[in-house]
């Protein structure tokens, strides 16, 4: 719905001990589909409820999000950028990923992208909610 809007978006996910936040600004750097094609299967995207989430990491990707919110809206260069943080380690990674030709999420000239639910992880009574 964001990038149909031309609105910047900070999204993000957390599981266990870390997680992942991604700026995203219609038109500048890769948006969340260059990476995230689709849902991944099953087998790899195991619900919260099974696997766990340490208050911490959702508490340090909520700094993370608002950061990427501050700098976006201060006109910083983050649009693009994927942080992953890894609170075992203390290891932050950032990383710019390319835009992907034909993304249907920031292509202009590829075919509007499917929606529905984003797979297994959205398989919650907030499911409702989840959208493409």
């Amino acid at each position: 719905m964001c990038g149909e809007h031309h609105l910047d978006l900070v999204i993000g996910g957390v599981q266990r001990w870390g997680g992942q936040a991604m700026a995203v600004r219609h038109g500048a750097g890769a948006c969340f589909r260059c990476v995230f094609e689709a849902a991944p299967p099953a087998e790899l995207a195991p619900s919260c409820a099974a696997v766990g989430v340490l208050g911490a990491a959702a508490g340090a990707l909520g700094f993370m999000m608002a950061h990427l919110a501050v700098a976006l809206d201060a006109q910083q260069e983050v649009a693009g950028t994927l942080v992953a943080l890894d609170l075992r380690e203390l290891r932050p990674q950032q990383i710019r990923p390319a835009r992907r030709a034909g993304c249907p999420g920031c292509d202009p000239h590829a075919p509007a992208p499917a929606r529905g639910p984003l797979g297994p992880a959205c398989a919650t009574a907030a499911g409702a909610a989840c959208s493409r």
